[in-house]
């Protein structure tokens, strides 16, 4: 395998993890909205709401969420179970008939939910909002540390991703790198809209520490090799030199663009010259005038591309190192050595 194969070999690799990871969040999202199909569809009675939330001794908190003390006041004192979630439920929407039956419904999901968040591993929290504007979140979360009683779940990232009007073709959704507000840094978040017939439901999504996709990423086994990763926007995701930049106090996120890189790096249009194809190469000089030699690939679902190169140089250094190993072995007598 010579330098070139061995790149293409790397990132055709990271492809394949990525495409397993994200195989894998499709299949969770999906099962998730199968599972609030079949909690929606049951009957709920009133009085059988009115006594689950009497028994969970639901109240409006001094912050303005409507919500179990019992579970609240547990994780306060570290002794909630780990199958507990929370609700995003203001004071405003405490009658509100839909958010009662829906919330109801799932009641008794912490068991699956727990379930599903080991088996998918470092992810993040993963939510259900509803189209009336309530949500739940596993693990639990303490709702002041992360929002408003009054937050608007319809403006959130993830709503707004896959919302009928933005999103006609009900499919899967991901959103680009934001800040998570419950303090988990950057994060990605992938969300599956939930349709009635012609009635949209909510959504289920789960968040993923950037962390979560880019395991074991930098690693190589070529001199010099580096490795990162843009959006289909040219925005770097992962990369050793640029790193995003995070202001936690306002919620912002700043992506460099591949064209911060200096160079050639300056005339390249990531969405115009390189996301139609779904793998290929590149030569490209670098800011410093050392020219490098790069292999990508596309990663669909979440639209990244994955670059790994290595210095020309080094190419060529390689090269000249197998063909005197080849003139070793024939002065040798061995003839049946062979190099490209």
């Amino acid at each position: 395998m010579n330098e070139l194969e061995a790149l293409r070999w790397r990132t055709e690799q990271y492809r394949g993890r990525l495409c397993q990871q994200v195989d894998r969040l499709y299949n969770a999202l999906e099962e998730l909205s199968r599972t609030s199909l079949l909690l929606l569809g049951l009957p709920h009675d009133d009085g059988d709401i009115d006594a689950w939330l009497q028994d969970e001794r639901f109240a409006v908190d001094d912050d303005g969420f409507f919500q179990s003390a019992t579970a609240l006041e547990a994780f306060r004192r570290g002794a909630l179970g780990d199958d507990a979630f929370s609700v995003s439920w203001g004071r405003h929407l405490v009658d509100h008939t839909l958010a009662r039956r829906h919330l109801y419904g799932h009641r008794d999901l912490g068991a699956h939910l727990r379930s599903l968040h080991r088996r998918l591993g470092d992810v993040g929290w993963i939510y259900y909002q509803d189209a009336c504007n309530v949500s739940l979140q596993y693990p639990f979360i303490d709702q002041r540390t992360a929002i408003t009683a009054d937050f608007d779940w319809t403006q959130y990232h993830t709503f707004r991703s896959v919302a009928p009007d933005t999103n006609p073709e009900r499919e899967i959704r991901w959103t680009p790198p934001s800040v998570d507000y419950a303090g988990e840094g950057i994060i990605l978040s992938v969300s599956i809209p939930i349709w009635r017939d012609d009635v949209f439901i909510g959504l289920w999504s789960i968040d993923l520490p950037i962390r979560y996709l880019c395991q074991d990423f930098t690693a190589s086994s070529l001199p010099r090799q580096t490795q990162f990763i843009c959006d289909r926007d040219g925005l770097l995701v992962s990369h050793d030199r640029l790193q995003a930049e995070i202001d936690q106090s306002q919620g912002r996120l700043f992506l460099h663009s591949v064209k911060e890189l200096g160079g050639q790096w300056e005339d390249i249009d990531v969405a115009r010259d390189l996301v139609s194809e779904v793998d290929g190469e590149l030569s490209v000089e670098q800011a410093e005038g050392e020219r490098w030699v790069y292999t990508y690939c596309l990663v669909p679902g979440v639209d990244w591309l994955v670059f790994s190169g290595i210095p020309q140089v080094a190419m060529e250094e390689a090269a000249a190192m197998r063909l005197k190993e080849a003139f070793r072995r024939v002065s040798d007598g061995n003839f049946r050595y062979r190099i490209e």
